[in-house]
């Protein structure tokens, strides 16, 4: 699905297990990394991780990380733990946002295949609606949303 929607010159989607990115120094404007960090902790240091990003991207790169806090990934580094590992890289933190309970019913109807992805952008922008409305919820499992600028 991702390779549907992109210009294939331009992207290269890459799934990451640690070590080297197939990408050549300071060639890319943006990397997005879902999930990578905590799939990451039990395959080596976050910091090679973080540096090898910091290779990749250009001068004023961005570095888009959405990630989930859970006790797994607890066990081996605290969400604090996971900022100051990526400022301690060099990058700049622009924005970092809880976003969700990741236990939330709607992703459990994608995951399962049981909602048309004609519906995912009524369902995000009444996302987006309910936690303006009510905020996040406190407990549960919280995924995060992180910008980070290579200056």
């Amino acid at each position: 699905m991702a390779r549907s929607g992109t210009d294939e010159q331009r992207v290269l989607l890459v799934l990451y297990g640690g070590g080297v990115l197939p990408v050549k120094e300071e060639s890319a404007d943006l990397i997005l990394a879902v999930g990578v960090i905590r799939s990451l902790m039990d395959r080596g240091p976050l910091e090679e991780a973080v540096r090898e990003w910091w290779r990749c991207l250009r001068k004023q790169g961005r570095l888009l990380l959405i990630e989930t806090d859970n006790a797994a990934l607890r066990r081996k580094r605290s969400v604090q733990g996971i900022l100051e590992v990526l400022m301690g890289g060099g990058f700049q933190m622009l924005a970092w946002h809880p976003i969700r309970k990741t236990s939330w019913w709607g992703l459990s109807l994608i995951k399962a295949g049981l909602w048309p992805p004609s519906l995912y952008d009524w369902m995000a922008a009444w996302e987006l609606r309910r936690r303006q409305e009510q905020g996040i919820f406190p407990r549960g499992k919280m995924a995060y949303l992180g910008e980070f600028l290579k200056q």
